[in-house]
């Protein structure tokens, strides 16, 4: 019997295998090598799959491998072993070997790279000369465009800055509108702080960053939308103002991720960024030696979500500068966070952002207060932040050395932003009060008013008050939550009482992503010890629960 008759239409058969391209912010994945695997073998299965199956393997690339071996096969290329980054590494250079450009397999590579919308990552230990990337961004195909005409995603690796080139970037062409630089081997790297400085303060050698991406962010990029740029920690930062003067050339930029290899030292380094006209998410480094001051210009309008890492609690005043009525979404790491440094923030939110929706602040290393009277009260924390009904996320996440607040009835205020905040989905407070302790009480706050709550974590809640009469008069609840995350759980009563009135709370607990949660405040030390209490109640056997093992 033979194939069905849809199956001999290439253009039916493009569109079934269009369904195995590789999503090209995951490339790196199993799911991404399976994808490649069923395209090759696609494509040996008989001539009507091959040319299918072969557009579509060509839609996304590793690096400019496939391009790399076949330039081997026609001699154009040779190939030797050097040391690479996990052992031995191959090597690309180019040869004296004629190159016609009319050559059957130059044509069919040229046809093959008209397909290629994404350039993945490609391997740290297979490497091309400069020259190799230099030939292949100069080449014509035999209708004269460039050779990866309809390229529009790429992550480029320039794994060392001592040759001064940007590899494959030589390839980009107008059309690029997402684009990831990663300098150095990834592999290494470190959000440690203290290595980020030390690397700073090394005198530039040889090529530097600011060289790299000056070339790398040339003027032909106008359409970029996306751009990501990271660096291991042994690699000096961006210092030059000729950087962020060709950050601020990308007028269609509308996604900017740089990380501590920009590192924003003053407000003029933000002044071109926030003249963009579209720009609505960015994430940056920030730190200064003085105090932010509030300039005069108005910019960041366009901005909808904002993630900062603010190395020094002074540099929280960097928040003045992004004035944009219309974010939604604002994250923010300290390192060194004092007693006041949450409350100004979230004052500021409150004040500024109207439309605000998802705030995240962590913290891992605030500095302790012996003097109770130095810490805050709820309603100075949460107080103006509680008049916003557009909050959907809030994740506050301190050392444990650093009390958010102080509250007379801690329950009371909880309840107060339940009720202040319906349209809650994600509530993470892990930062203990100062002399308070939560209660049954609030959890049932929660389940009452928040009707689409899906993940709730608290520090320090207390089960033991519990009553009978109280589990007995406990209403049916709707509540949708599928996440209860509890550090240091108190519970000295009755365990199965406790079990009965969170599995009645909250009926659609998904008891494996609950007992899967780590208390991210607390010390790796503790060894998960701080949740056990919790998974002790959720694994009662007397009580089952709907998601359970």
């Amino acid at each position: 019997m033979g194939p069905h008759p849809a199956l001999l239409i290439g253009e039916i058969l493009e569109q079934v295998f269009a369904h195995l391209r590789i999503n090209w912010e995951d490339d790196r994945g199993e799911e991404s090598k399976m994808q490649q695997a069923s395209l090759a073998c696609a494509a040996r299965v008989c001539t009507t799959f091959y040319e299918p199956a072969m557009n579509t393997l060509w839609w996304s690339i590793p690096g400019i491998q496939p391009v790399l071996h076949l330039l081997a096969t026609l001699s154009w290329l040779s190939v030797s072993q050097v040391g690479g980054h996990s052992g031995l590494g191959l090597l690309y250079t180019m040869t004296d070997q004629p190159k016609s450009p009319r050559s059957a397999s130059w044509e069919r590579l040229c046809r093959y790279a008209a397909h290629t919308r994404v350039i993945q990552a490609a391997s740290s230990d297979i490497s091309a000369h400069p020259d190799v990337y230099s030939f292949l961004g100069s080449s014509r195909t035999p209708d004269d465009q460039p050779l990866f005409r309809n390229l529009c995603v790429m992550t480029c690796h320039v794994y060392s800055l001592r040759s001064g080139d940007v590899g494959i970037l030589r390839l980009a062409n107008p059309r690029i509108d997402r684009l990831r630089i990663h300098f150095g081997a990834l592999k290494m790297r470190g959000r440690n702080w203290w290595l980020v400085f030390r690397a700073a303060d090394r005198p530039a050698e040889g090529p530097t960053l600011d060289h790299l991406l000056q070339d790398a962010l040339k003027p032909g990029l106008v359409g970029l939308v996306e751009l990501e740029v990271q660096a291991t920690h042994n690699i000096p930062y961006a210092r030059d103002s000729k950087t962020w003067s060709c950050l601020a050339q990308l007028q269609s930029l509308r996604k900017l991720t740089l990380d501590q290899a920009c590192l924003v030292k003053s407000y003029t380094s933000l002044q071109g960024l926030a003249s963009l006209p579209v720009l609505t998410e960015l994430s940056l480094y920030v730190t200064s030696h003085d105090r932010w001051r509030r300039s005069s210009y108005r910019g960041f309008q366009a901005l909808e979500r904002l993630s900062l890492n603010l190395y020094s609690h002074t540099d929280i005043d960097a928040l003045n500068l992004f004035d944009s009525p219309g974010l939604r979404t604002l994250s923010v790491s300290l390192r060194q966070a004092k007693q006041d440094t949450i409350p100004v923030i979230l004052d500021h939110v409150a004040t500024t952002y109207p439309r605000i929706q998802s705030i995240t602040i962590k913290d891992r290393m605030g500095e302790s207060l012996d003097d109770p009277s130095a810490v805050p009260s709820f309603e100075a924390v949460f107080g103006k932040l509680s008049q916003r009904e557009t909050i959907e996320e809030i994740v506050i996440s301190t050392a444990e050395e650093l009390y958010l607040c102080t509250a007379t009835d801690i329950d009371s205020d909880l309840a107060r932003l339940a009720r202040s905040w319906p349209n809650l989905r994600v509530f993470s407070l892990t930062s203990e009060p100062r002399e308070a302790r939560i209660t049954h009480r609030a959890l049932a706050a929660f389940a009452e008013h928040c009707s689409n709550l899906r993940a709730l974590h608290l520090r320090g809640v207390d089960l033991s008050g519990l009553t009978e009469e109280e589990l007995r008069t406990l209403p049916p609840s709707t509540c949708p939550l599928e996440e209860l995350g509890v550090c240091t759980l108190h519970d000295r009563g009755d365990a199965k009482r406790s079990a009965l009135f969170l599995r009645t709370l909250f009926p659609r607990l998904d008891v494996v992503k609950t007992m899967a949660w780590d208390c991210p405040s607390c010390s790796p030390s503790w060894d998960k010890r701080c949740t056990l209490a919790l998974k002790g109640l959720l694994g009662h056997p007397n009580v089952p629960f709907s998601h359970a093992f």
